[in-house]
């Protein structure tokens, strides 16, 4: 869900770089398509809601949880649906995720280390 204060946060970065990659990329949100929505709506004239948007548009699509922190929650989370709940809005991660990385954990197949990037580093 965008407040209206986001969305005028992500219109004005476009206007100062006139580039939907480059806008989405400063932002971190929204998709191409939502963009392309609220610019229209504004040329329009008419205000861009205050709606749901999907999960996709709103949440990182990596994760920045760390290996331990994973265990750790595995381990807090075991048996209990309300700490799965309050352990996943604590770490901001979907209750799936979670499930997953339990799963995992049981299996021996949680990863210890953190996968190394293929990107090259930014400087």
């Amino acid at each position: 869900m965008y407040h209206l204060s986001e969305i005028e946060h992500v219109l004005s970065i476009y206007d100062t770089t006139h580039s939907f990659k480059e806008t989405i990329r400063l932002a971190g949100y929204p998709s191409r398509e939502t963009l392309r929505l609220w610019l229209r709506q504004r040329q329009q004239g008419s205000l861009p809601p205050a709606s749901r948007g999907s999960k996709r548009a709103t949440r990182p699509r990596h994760s920045n949880v760390t290996p331990e922190e994973r265990i750790r929650a595995c381990v807090r989370s075991f048996g209990d649906r309300n700490a799965i709940r309050a352990v996943a809005k604590e770490l901001g991660v979907d209750r799936s995720s979670l499930y997953t990385w339990i799963r995992k954990y049981q299996e021996g197949s949680l990863p210890m280390k953190k996968k190394k990037s293929k990107r090259a580093p930014q400087s």
